[in-house]
């Protein structure tokens, strides 16, 4: 026990966000200033991307897509 390390857990939130190709720079710009770990992304029609980043900036990363995009993206929290 003397040796054990302690590490400190940040609650995480997943989230999905589907939008159309054209719109791949300004998410990609978005997520590129945030916090996130990419889980899987889906190229058919559409981009869907599955993705983990702290629970704390997930508001804030929510409303700066919605803003950037003119509300084009549709995001679901999971």
């Amino acid at each position: 026990m003397a040796q054990a390390q302690f590490e400190e857990v940040h609650p995480r939130c997943q989230i999905k966000i589907e939008y159309p190709y054209t719109l791949s720079a300004i998410v990609d710009s978005v997520l590129h200033n945030s916090k996130v770990t990419l889980i899987d992304s889906q190229y058919s029609d559409t981009v869907m991307l599955h993705i983990s980043l702290p629970a704390n900036e997930t508001n804030a990363l929510l409303s700066a897509l919605q803003e950037r995009s003119s509300g084009q993206v549709n995001v679901t929290k999971l």
